[in-house]
């Protein structure tokens, strides 16, 4: 760059025009175990094009149509090119013709004439193998300008001949051209042109062309691109482009790429959301939610990502609240023009309404909300009654949905209802209005059938955890989110199936959140000071001594005041000897700290009815913590607002009568992401704060990590994992200022008890054969220890507990 006086910006322009141009191209290499952006020089393209020319010059008479016709004839030196030998699928000089049919347009261009050579070539010559193969290779390199409205008409015409190797060739290269923002086939021309199509079409040709999409395709390598995070998007039409790309991609029924997708939209939009925003808002319009569900879905998560560091002044703040008006007049209002009853659309959108009063309370009134929750009886709904569903209107329904969808998934839509009861009157209507609303979405049995014979059939054979659902399975999923979200607003959803948070089926946490920190918590050494043999190891070993990872001022070279609120600790020692302890957080007033510790010294249990649990979060995301409604829905009022989880500890049997307990409040909350939902959500298992203890002091999730930040971007609580047996060591931090500050305003103390045992590696008890002299220290539970730290009091005691 030096050497040719341009700055480091200007070369990054040229390198970018000559990519458009076909000059270079753009490509993504392995090197020392990571992908790098590499730009490819195309030396035999060059060595093709050079001779090309002299071919053109020499042999190409441009007097007239007729003389272009006449220098392709099959015995002219052109035309030879052109030749196909037998049933050969490629002309015999492909390179040459390539290079001569991207020539071809300027050379004709002042006759005024079609620019495609493939109108001039003699109609024996026209086969459609040979030139759809030359025409695709060399659109890749065409210049910009020789993209006319005739090259338009040729790609319409190869894609309209329905043979899928064309098809999937020409959405190959045409998604890589649509990667280009300056070309003439960019993503706005792609977009356009998918856009057009009716869903069940588009899911036959372009669905169908991602679904069977190789791994170096131009789809995975423009997520390729957007996953790195060295190579930031600053440019707002590049960045534009590559969404919508990317947001096109999002009708496949290839789960692993529509959740790489999403993943590359909240990637890409944490840096540039106004493209994501306008994306979205023109999704809104095309005509397959499982486009604008996850684009609404992305938009959330860089929400969920962003809003712990902005502030109300912020660019950010004001395209967030623009869009949740938008989004109120017209997605989430009974006459928006774009309604919908899908309740994972509503929920994403909801969410974003929810998070735009959070950054800015005075942009949006607080009546707003109530808005967003229409009267069924008064917004529009996609299913028929069911008095005009006939018979045939639901055959095709009836071959998309199958018997695990049918009855477990759709079943969760009807109380009270046992599982295979096909013959509930309210189940029998519900299913027939989802059958024909599948039918009236597009599918067919006559269309698909086949498709999701070849889906079935090479199921078994899908490496790496990859799930590609059958179209049925798709147009399904569709039918059954618009028909949850109706009956959710008509209240029809109250049962124990559901948590009043979201679907159990709701698909992908779009705070896409981050691997948990790995640290080698500082633990005792217990084995080198006990017994290895069996018996007298879980007898008589030492009981660990916890108390240095209980307070500490550095973790994981965080320095600091960190208090232990939560833990699961896990110890390997050798002869198949292990530990496993819990650490466990409640507060109290001082009066019932003198109860806890008197329980304490009686040996009580901390299991059923000791300690209390704070409750657990299964379809929260981990960007909502703490700050939504979403996360402990169960402890908060009719406003949102959390409550004080007041709990009672020992509330145990004995003396033939219930005692009474001691009341105590939970410190934590389990927030239990379930790994099913997708490959790229495997986070899950994590204790946080409780929601009145977080949202008390204003703490906030960040940029997908479940390390939570105070209001002043200070690093706030800390969540450690160790690898080890089972699940290994958890362990959850938080400021002692923080935690003091709560403490003093409620007037409460802290109580943390340490409770675990001396036990074997499983292998011990695979065989579920365990002598009577090895089960005895197991049922007097001599193996057990614990001890207390109730407001710096210690208590420490081992051998039998009591129930």
């Amino acid at each position: 760059m030096a050497e040719s006086g341009k700055s480091a910006s200007e070369a990054r322009t040229i390198a970018a025009e000559m990519v458009s141009d076909g000059l270079m191209a753009e490509d993504m290499r392995y090197v020392d175990g990571s992908y790098e952006m590499v730009l490819t020089f195309p030396y035999q393209r060059f060595a093709d094009h050079l001779i090309a020319r002299h071919l053109l010059d020499k042999h190409l008479n441009t007097d007239s149509e007729a003389t272009v016709r006449r220098s392709l004839y099959a015995n002219r030196p052109l035309g030879a090119l052109f030749f196909v030998e037998g049933w050969s699928s490629q002309y015999a000089e492909p390179g040459l013709a390539s290079a001569i049919m991207l020539e071809f347009p300027e050379r004709v261009k002042r006759l005024g004439l079609n620019s495609e050579l493939v109108y001039y070539l003699p109609r024996a010559r026209r086969r459609v193998d040979p030139f759809a193969r030359t025409f695709l290779d060399g659109l890749y390199w065409r210049d910009s300008s020789a993209f006319t409205a005739d090259t338009i008409r040729v790609v319409d015409r190869l894609l309209g001949f329905d043979v899928k190797w064309i098809t999937d060739e020409m959405f190959e290269t045409l998604t890589g051209l649509a990667a280009r923002p300056a070309h003439p086939l960019n993503a706005a021309a792609l977009w356009a042109r998918l856009s057009a199509m009716s869903m069940h079409v588009r899911d036959l040709t372009w669905s169908e062309s991602l679904r069977t999409a190789e791994a170096t395709s131009n789809i995975y390598r423009l997520n390729a691109w957007a996953e790195r995070s060295s190579r930031p998007v600053t440019d707002g039409m590049v960045a534009l482009n590559e969404m919508r790309v990317l947001a096109l991609a999002l009708t496949t029924t290839d789960r692993k790429l529509r959740d790489r997708c999403t993943r590359s939209l909240v990637r890409l939009g944490e840096t540039q959301h106004e493209a994501l925003f306008e994306v979205t808002l023109e999704a809104m319009n095309f005509n397959d939610p499982y486009v604008s569900e996850r684009l609404m879905a992305a938009c959330y998560g860089v929400c969920m990502r962003r809003w712990a560091r902005e502030s109300n002044r912020m660019a950010f703040t004001s395209a967030v609240v623009q869009l949740a008006k938008q989004l109120v007049d017209k997605l989430l209002g009974p006459a928006g023009q774009n309604f919908t009853w899908h309740t994972l659309t509503r929920g994403y959108a909801i969410g974003l309404v929810e998070m735009a009063r959070k950054l800015h309370p005075r942009a949006l009134p607080r009546t707003l909300l109530s808005r967003v929750v229409p009267d069924p009886g008064r917004a529009p709904t996609p299913f028929r009654s069911v008095s005009r569903i006939q018979d045939a209107d639901t055959t095709d329904g009836k071959h998309a949905i199958h018997m695990d969808f049918g009855n477990y998934t759709m079943g969760r839509l009807v109380t009270n209802r046992q599982n295979y009861d096909m013959a509930h009157s309210e189940y029998r209507r519900i299913r027939r209005q989802i059958e024909d609303r599948i039918r009236i979405l597009g599918y067919s049995k006559e269309l698909f059938g086949e498709i999701a014979q070849q889906i079935h059939r090479s199921g078994w054979s899908e490496r790496g955890g990859k799930k590609t659902d059958r179209y049925g399975k798709k147009y399904s999923w569709i039918a059954y989110f618009e028909m949850y979200g109706l009956r959710d607003a008509l209240g029809l959803l109250e049962d124990d199936w559901h948590d009043n948070v979201r679907s159990s089926d709701c698909d992908i946490d779009p705070s896409f959140p981050l691997e948990l920190p790995t640290w080698s918590a500082p633990l005792p050494d217990v084995f080198t000071t006990s017994p290895t043999a069996h018996r007298d190891w879980l007898e008589y070993g030492s009981v660990p001594d916890y108390r240095d990872v209980l307070d500490r001022t550095n973790v994981d070279g965080a320095v600091g005041d960190w208090i232990l609120l939560d833990a699961t600790i896990r110890q390997e020692g050798s002869h198949g000897r292990e530990v496993v302890a819990h650490v466990t957080s409640v507060m109290a007033t001082m009066a019932n700290v003198e109860r806890l510790k008197l329980e304490f010294e009686a040996g009580r249990s901390f299991g059923d009815h000791g300690i209390p649990e704070g409750g657990t979060d299964y379809y929260t995301y981990l960007g909502e913590v703490p700050w939504s409604r979403r996360y402990g829905a169960d402890v908060r009022t009719s406003t949102g607002a959390p409550k004080r989880m007041r709990e009672r500890a020992f509330d145990y049997y004995a003396g033939g009568r219930w005692s009474a307990g001691i009341p105590v409040e939970a410190a934590t909350r389990h927030w239990a992401w379930e790994s099913y939902h997708s490959e790229l959500n495997q986070v899950g298992g994590v204790n946080f704060p409780a929601p009145v203890l977080a949202e008390f002091l204003d703490l906030r999730s960040a940029g997908g990590s479940s390390d939570l930040i105070d209001s002043a971007g200070k690093v706030a609580t800390l969540v450690r994992v160790t690898p080890g047996p089972a699940f290994g060591s958890h362990y959850l931090y938080i400021r002692r200022d923080l935690l003091n500050r709560y403490l003093h305003a409620r007037r409460l103390h802290l109580v943390r008890g340490v409770w675990g045992e001396r036990t074997m590696h499983y292998d011990f008890f695979k065989d579920g054969d365990i002598s009577d002299e090895m089960r005895d220290p197991f049922v007097r539970r001599v193996n057990n220890f614990r001890f207390t730290d109730c407001g710096g009091i210690w208590s420490t005691q081992r051998g039998e507990l009591r129930d």
